[in-house]
């Protein structure tokens, strides 16, 4: 019998993705793909261009864009593979097309030349924009770009960015803010000391962690995020809160590339909420730094809201209300599990505890006379060992080897 890793989801830990990840740059050009000419009514009017061009959206663009340019300047691979609405799609920049693998049909592609293009400056200045002419592209429908000089850290001055709303301060990084993140430990149903009775439960959203630090947006690491100033609107220069930008369930890819698109578009956002779980320098228990937090937001700011929550009455009720997170289509990530009356402190503690049901498709049960092969559920505990029922009649403590 063949061994192998079970198929994980995404852990609360896996925060890091952002920090991880540098924003993705903004794309010298637009790209295009043509639309049936009585279906491009269906699409947005301001992405589209006359007479039937659809725009590609960002992140597609960005990676059209880094291979085309790969291609016309360094000699690199005529084609790309990508994925679009779920299927598998080959772009060829000879031919200025995109292929559907499965089923030959073509569409034609179009790039358009941006309004700006940003160039990188290590000078550390603003001033004195290059001198070099940018010239035109032989699919552009539009004269060559404006250049604009970025210096070294990353800043445009650009006015839909959150570096503009905190009074243009550009503050790429702050890091304070890493140690005033709280982290969860495992939720482990027999450790006596993980009682969550009389604790605050509440969904385990699958979103990106943030944190307001009264001037803008950043990683749990303390990298901006540079939302559209629009988005933070209203959000307390006189608070800190930690939350998470959130579209769905299910949705995590979405709003992570959003998070790390530099300059993107205000509509983009339009989907995301900051979903408010602590106010971290408000003192007393949980609730009380969830009402001073409710009572900046409420009827101001248009784009967060505080994450709901409920007291828990004991394990039962912790089974019960992650049987539910889970039965919803799609399913939720799971629980978390806050003490109601200590004080927020940085770090991982017992007082914020996860709760995660992972399914495993198949399993070889070991430490038994006879080897069994079953499908499980159990709640993740510590880091090998799990409390099931077994499919025998007795209830065992077992090492489980994912096949």
């Amino acid at each position: 019998m063949s061994g192998g890793a079970a198929k994980r989801g995404r852990d609360d830990d896996d925060d890091e993705e952002l920090d991880k990840l540098r924003p993705v740059p903004e794309p010298a050009a637009k790209w295009y793909w043509k639309e049936e000419p009585h279906r491009i009514g269906q699409h947005d009017k301001s992405r589209t261009l006359k007479p039937n061009w659809v725009e590609y959206d960002t992140g597609k663009t960005v990676e059209i864009e880094k291979a085309f340019r790969a291609f016309k300047e360094q000699g690199g691979a005529a084609t790309l593979s990508m994925t679009i609405a779920g299927k598998a799609i080959t772009v060829q920049f000879a031919k200025m097309e995109q292929v559907n693998d499965a089923t030959g049909w073509k569409r034609k592609m179009h790039r358009v030349q941006a309004d700006v293009i940003v160039i990188e400056d290590d000078s550390g200045g603003d001033g004195g924009c290059a001198s070099k002419k940018q010239k035109g592209d032989a699919n552009s429908a539009r004269p060559p770009a404006k250049l604009v000089r970025r210096n070294s850290s990353g800043s445009m001055g650009a006015p839909n960015t959150a570096v503009a709303a905190a009074g243009g301060k550009d503050k790429v990084q702050d890091k304070t803010i890493e140690k005033m993140i709280a982290l969860a430990k495992n939720w482990e149903p027999d450790n006596k000391k993980h009682d969550p009775t009389g604790m605050i439960m509440s969904e385990k959203l699958d979103g990106v962690r943030c944190f307001w630090n009264g001037k803008g947006l950043y990683t749990r690491t303390g990298h901006l995020i540079p939302a559209p100033a629009n988005f933070v609107q209203g959000f307390p220069s006189d608070m800190f809160l930690d939350g998470e930008l959130f579209i769905d369930r299910g949705k995590f890819n979405e709003v992570s590339g959003l998070a790390r698109t530099l300059q993107s578009e205000p509509r983009a956002w339009k989907p995301v909420t900051y979903v408010v779980f602590d106010a971290p320098q408000v003192k007393g228990g949980l609730m009380t730094r969830l009402a001073a937090a409710k009572a900046k937001l409420d009827g101001v700011c248009k784009f967060a809201r505080i994450l709901e929550q409920v007291v828990c009455k004991g394990h039962d009720h912790v089974i019960q209300e992650l049987a539910r997170i889970e039965a919803l289509v799609p399913p939720g990530e799971g629980l978390m599990l806050r003490h109601p009356t200590a004080e927020h402190k940085g770090g991982r503690s017992a007082d914020l505890l996860k709760v995660k049901t992972q399914h495993d498709a198949e399993a070889v049960v070991t430490g038994h006379e006879q080897v069994c092969l079953h499908t499980h559920t159990h709640v993740r505990a510590r880091a090998h060992t799990h409390t099931h029922t077994h499919t025998h009649t007795h209830v065992c403590v077992c090492v489980c080897v994912c096949v």
